[in-house]
């Protein structure tokens, strides 16, 4: 495939042009409107130091008193730049029309472009790559700060999630929602439906997603958003490219072929890093317990347990141990071994120590997780070889 370099398509692509791309970017995307920006990376991978532990204080005791001594420590997070590309088909007689303006017609495509598939990477985790953390949906799920909205109103559950990134030693920002944000805030009333206003709720910068990427599994986030940083390997970069075919990525069918029909086509790349440096605080020090967001989900998250092993064949041996896990990290398991039905008064799993069994047992365990549906009982029969 031949293709016209970027100096050789300085005439179609103007560096205003570029330079304008990449603010529209910024401002198409929500991410990249509340986030902080890092200055451009100089490499692909940048290391950033982040306090994991904070010194403490002492009283001295008494004028000849020892001082006790203490230490701030750094754990390193990594900014890792991912590559974002999109391909937009001209055909060769636009290209030969002076007249036609066709970066008016582009630039916002491209604009919409990445920015609509970088907000559904970092917020939702939709094709995000390996590199990038988890995204705020999944990390609040995993951590115990989302919760499904339930009957429960629009402005109870807005204070309810401010509550839970207060909780983790941090002031929110900012919320964002869907196209339907401005109708929730619409619903906020006294019991008598008079409208209200001056709530903690309120007083957030509101923000709607309508690049096409919000997910329509959660109703709105709410956090300290400035918390999360991204930076830009490098701005935009361009290929004309003149011959080969553009396939569908789902299933390899050939969408356009170039040179038949008499067309070219574009491809914009621009690499983009996210992280979320998320230190430690004063109110929260263990990270497993500490994120910076608190996702209103339409639906709570049903936790899911399973077990190793997993009971399908018999065991040898004086003794078995069974470990049990959850799809989320925050979370509690009870069991029985005796065929009763788990509750939450039931024996507390302990992860440092599983379950050890020395004859045939049937394991039942349920899950429990902080804004989480309960799991189905989990249901394990182990069977020893006679």
């Amino acid at each position: 495939m031949s293709f016209i370099s970027r100096t050789d398509a300085d005439a179609l692509i103007p560096l205003e042009v570029s330079q304008d791309i990449v603010r529209g970017v910024a401002e198409q995307s929500v991410a990249m409107q509340l986030f902080t920006r890092l200055p451009n990376m100089s490499s692909k991978v940048q290391k950033m130091a982040v306090v994991s532990a904070l010194p403490v204080a002492y009283w001295v005791n008494g004028d000849n008193g020892v001082k006790q001594y203490s230490e701030q420590v750094w754990a390193s997070k990594y900014l890792t730049a991912e590559e974002i590309a999109v391909i937009i088909p001209i055909p060769e007689s636009v290209l030969d029309d002076a007249e036609y303006d066709i970066w008016g017609e582009v630039k916002p495509r491209l604009v919409e472009a990445f920015g609509a598939v970088f907000d559904s990477a970092v917020l939702f985790g939709t094709n995000k790559p390996a590199s990038y953390p988890d995204d705020i949906k999944t990390a609040a799920i995993d951590k115990g700060y989302s919760f499904g909205k339930g009957s429960t109103s629009f402005l109870s559950n807005g204070l309810n999630a401010i509550s839970l990134v207060e909780s983790a030693g941090y002031i929110p920002d900012a919320i964002i929602g869907g196209a339907d944000l401005n109708a929730l805030f619409r619903t906020i009333a006294d019991t008598d439906g008079n409208p209200i206003s001056g709530t903690d709720l309120q007083a957030l910068k509101r923000v709607r997603v309508i690049n096409g990427s919000f997910s329509d599994t959660v109703q709105f986030i709410v956090g300290n958003f400035k918390s999360a940083v991204f930076a830009l390997r490098q701005d935009i970069t361009y290929k004309l490219l003149t011959e080969g075919v553009i396939q569908d990525p789902a299933d390899g069918s050939i969408l356009y072929n170039l040179a038949q029909q008499d067309m070219c086509a574009l491809r914009a790349v621009m690499r983009i890093a996210a992280q979320l440096p998320n230190p430690v605080n004063r109110l929260q020090s263990s990270e497993d317990a500490r994120l910076p967001f608190a996702v209103c989900l339409q639906t709570a998250h049903k936790v899911v347990l399973t077990a190793s092993p997993d009971g399908a064949s018999a065991w040898e041996g004086d003794s078995l141990k069974i470990t049990l896990s959850a799809d989320v990290a925050n979370f509690k398991i009870y069991y029985t071994d005796d065929g009763a039905t788990p509750t939450t008064a039931s024996t507390l799993y302990d992860p440092a120590t599983g379950i050890t069994i020395t004859a045939t047992k049937t394991i039942k365990a349920l899950g429990v997780s902080n804004g989480c549906t309960n799991s189905d009982v989990l249901s394990k029969t182990f069977t020893k070889a006679s």
